[in-house]
């Protein structure tokens, strides 16, 4: 995904904890995080697979802000499916940042929508960032 790296080196650089939340099988979705580089820039990954509880399913979103030590209310969550990555996390007060890839909105609220990743750096609550 375009700019992907490039934000998570500058969100690093920042302080912020990150994390992935994914829905799959444990060994293939480790296997893409590592052959992507991503497990560097990354505090946290939660696994559908691995952690029992799969995406929307409130509970998957409250483990996260758990295993990070963050409050909900100082966190967004960044995805492009509606139900999963704005519906289910709206739903214990994580903010949802929708980046429209091809699934349309079914009724779900973002609290932003992105153009692209690097509007990320625009979102209210987050440091500035340079």
């Amino acid at each position: 995904m375009p700019y992907a790296l490039d934000l998570l080196h500058t969100l690093r650089q920042s302080g912020l904890k990150l994390s992935i939340i994914t829905n799959g099988r444990t060994e293939g979705q480790a296997s893409v995080l590592e052959q992507l580089g991503l497990l560097p820039l990354i505090d946290d990954v939660l696994i559908s697979e691995e952690v029992g509880i799969s995406k929307p399913d409130p509970r998957i979103y409250t483990l996260a802000l758990e295993r990070l030590g963050v409050s909900a209310a100082e966190t967004w969550f960044v995805g492009d499916s509606p139900k999963n990555d704005v519906w289910g996390p709206q739903q214990v007060g994580i903010r949802a940042a929708f980046l429209p890839t091809g699934h349309a909105l079914n009724g779900e609220t973002p609290d932003a929508v992105l153009r692209d990743l690097r509007d990320v750096l625009r979102l209210g609550g987050l440091p500035a960032l340079a």
